[in-house]
């Protein structure tokens, strides 16, 4: 006998069952990326660049940091501190984030990922899904299946699907064409 009653070893064995079977899950856990978090929602760019992104951060000064990690600049000012608040520098962090203009977007709130479709809905440019060029709703982009649409890739199946009215419409007007 090796001195562990039957009890002792079937707790054991079901102890060990049991980390055997939540070891998995807690390796996978620690090693698996961060999911993208979600909150806030700003769009963060340059007016009148295609530059802007969709970043979330609790804070308008989070969502600048934000940008300029995604573009690879520093976030901190090369003099110290943090970027954009020294009026007299000209380093590349606090070049951008002085011409960075953060806008709130709360139709993104909790979204894990904007989509192209989604600039578009809010009214914003994005690059079509079809085509790649630049588009923007009042030029007849639309949003469909999440993704934009320029008014040139638009086919009446979009349209359909999208707004049946401006289907209709279209359906008219080449039958009088």
């Amino acid at each position: 006998m090796t001195g562990i009653s039957r009890r002792q070893a079937l707790t054991l064995g079901l102890g060990a069952a049991a980390a055997v079977a939540v070891a998995p899950a807690a390796v996978a856990a620690l090693s698996a990326p961060a999911p993208l978090v979600s909150g806030t929602a700003w769009a963060v760019g340059t007016p009148g660049e295609f530059n802007f992104q969709a970043i979330f951060a609790a804070t308008e000064e989070e969502a600048i940091a934000g940008w300029l990690a995604e573009y690879g600049v520093a976030g901190e000012c090369e003099q110290g501190g943090p970027a954009g608040v020294k009026e007299d520098c000209d380093c590349e962090a606090c070049y951008y984030a002085r011409e960075l203009e953060p806008a709130r977007m709360p139709e993104w709130d909790g979204k894990s990922e904007v989509s192209s479709g989604d600039w578009i809905s809010v009214g914003w440019g994005a690059h079509c899904s079809r085509c790649g060029e630049e588009c923007f709703g009042d030029d007849g982009a639309r949003s469909v299946a999440g993704k934009a649409v320029c008014g040139d890739c638009v086919t009446l199946a979009d349209l359909d699907l999208v707004d049946p009215a401006a289907a209709a419409d279209r359906r008219a007007e080449e039958a009088e064409a």
